[in-house]
């Protein structure tokens, strides 16, 4: 088993002891595969406990969501400083 498959059941577990059918934790486990979002969706379900489908669903979407910028921002990140460092290399070769 691999690391994805670790956070999913890990998720997968938090929910089914939670009281959440089998089927909709495997549905929800199947996108919480990284450490990041699995610690949120286990801690959100510890926190808020048995509620509706559609808010598991929400917040499974909200985290997906933040997770996205964070990747997006990490690489903003980087290609600026690439693009800071060539600047700096191109500055030097006109000395």
């Amino acid at each position: 088993m691999d690391r994805k498959e670790d956070y999913g059941l890990k998720v997968y577990t938090v929910m089914v002891k939670a009281g959440y059918p089998k089927e909709f934790a495997h549905s929800i486990s199947q996108y919480m595969n990284t450490e990041w979002t699995s610690q949120r969706m286990c801690g959100y379900i510890g926190r808020i406990g048995l509620v509706s489908f559609e808010e598991v669903a929400d917040e499974m979407l909200a985290i997906l969501s933040e997770r996205e910028k964070i990747v997006d921002k990490h690489i903003l990140e980087n290609s600026n400083r690439k693009y800071n460092e060539y600047l700096r290399s191109d500055e030097r070769e006109e000395d």
